[in-house]
């Protein structure tokens, strides 16, 4: 959708819009007034014309031009419409009145804005409150185990990207000698040792980030090399290539995220198809959460990787197409795009002192989803498949 011009005169509006019905372009007008006290027209009104698909553009800036020299020409006496745009009383503006547009029905319905978001905000809190309340108590552990798979909720185990044959050993542990049981290893029955050598000696996918650390001599593990990927996914579990997205480590994690969704979502929602809304983050969901895996393995959680594509979206849309009315302040923008690089410069800085230092320190944060999800919201903002749709 994009502006094509205006008109000053409301009654020449809409005489100029029962010509773009007579000629099935499909359109809408707003009605707004010059508010800017500095400005020689403030308080005067103009009609703003909006056509809805882009293959109508350049005929109706033509014809707009045409009209605006010739608006009694015979081209131009279209059937008056039943119902007219304005009511009488926003025909005769002042600067003080609130001026509210002509709603069109192909225009997003305002009560049904954010719906899809509100839904994904409360899939993921519900998410979250079910995992905290069933999640193994915190004990300390054997150093050679990984902490998710000791304490990760049940929920966790289905929607993680993957739960290796590794992990479900450790399951097993688990549920003959309880969490407690690691805290004291000395005390472990002959059976859990089994168990947990026979963990030791399954490999699992682990990421190249590893293999990295290999490469340069800070680690000697040699497993990664035989390690079985996708193992659940090929198991035909696929609805672990995107939920990941649901899942959130702690209650900072999640508040901001869904902040963000809250703000990012419904721009996108208001202005893309209920499908095709759904489908951008389907997309950048299972790419970024892919990307992800294959760098660190599955031990990530998180809407961040959709949240970052939404970003790259907008940013590309308010630059491609600003009259679809995405609305990021540049200092927003800024800020997000400097908290991303920080944390990606953070992930550098530990894994430079990994080599150099042989230090431990990791972040553990899904930088590969960040920066690929932006990447993918910046390619699919270029994209015309998803410009702004008129809801139908």
């Amino acid at each position: 959708m994009r502006l094509v011009g205006t008109i000053d005169n409301p009654d020449l509006c809409e005489r100029f819009s029962s010509y773009l019905n007579s000629q099935n372009i499909e359109h809408h007008v707003d009605l707004v007034v010059n508010e800017d006290w500095g400005s020689d027209d403030y308080g005067s009104a103009v009609c703003q014309i909006w056509v809805i698909d882009e293959e109508h553009v350049d005929q109706t800036i033509d014809d707009l031009r045409e009209f605006k020299e010739h608006s009694d020409h015979e081209k131009f006496k279209a059937p008056q419409q039943a119902k007219s745009l304005f009511p009488p009383h926003l025909k005769s503006l002042k600067p003080d009145q609130i001026i509210e547009p002509k709603k069109s029905p192909l225009l997003p319905k305002k009560e049904s804005a954010g719906r899809i978001t509100f839904y994904l905000i409360m899939i993921c809190v519900l998410l979250f409150v079910w995992g905290r309340m069933t999640a193994p108590s915190f004990t300390p552990y054997l150093a050679v185990l990984p902490r998710t798979a000791i304490f990760s909720p049940p929920i966790n185990k289905q929607l993680m990207y993957d739960w290796p044959e590794a992990y479900t050993i450790i399951d097993k542990a688990v549920r003959l000698y309880g969490v407690k049981s690691f805290s004291e290893p000395e005390k472990m029955p002959k059976e859990e040792q089994y168990l947990v050598q026979e963990f030791l000696n399954t490999p699992y996918w682990k990421g190249f980030y590893p293999k990295l650390l290999v490469f340069f001599g800070v680690s000697n593990s040699s497993t990664q090399v035989e390690a079985p990927m996708f193992e659940k996914i090929k198991q035909g579990e696929v609805w672990r290539l995107l939920t990941p997205v649901f899942l959130h480590g702690d209650i900072f994690h999640i508040l901001f995220n869904m902040l963000w969704l809250f703000i990012l979502g419904r721009q996108l929602e208001e202005r893309l198809s209920l499908g095709r809304f759904i489908l951008f983050m389907v997309i950048v969901g299972i790419i970024s959460n892919t990307f992800q895996y294959l760098m660190s393995g599955s031990n990530f959680l998180g809407f961040s990787g959709i949240l970052c594509g939404m970003l790259g979206f907008i940013w590309m849309r308010q630059r491609v197409a600003p009259w679809e009315g995405y609305f990021l302040q540049p200092g927003t923008l800024l800020m997000l795009t400097v908290f991303i690089l920080a944390m990606f410069g953070l992930q550098v800085v530990a894994f430079l002192s990994q080599i150099i230092f042989k230090t431990t320190f990791s972040p553990g944060i899904a930088n590969t989803a960040h920066l690929t999800g932006a990447a993918v919201g910046i390619i699919l903002g270029k994209m015309n498949f998803f410009t702004w749709r008129a809801q139908r």
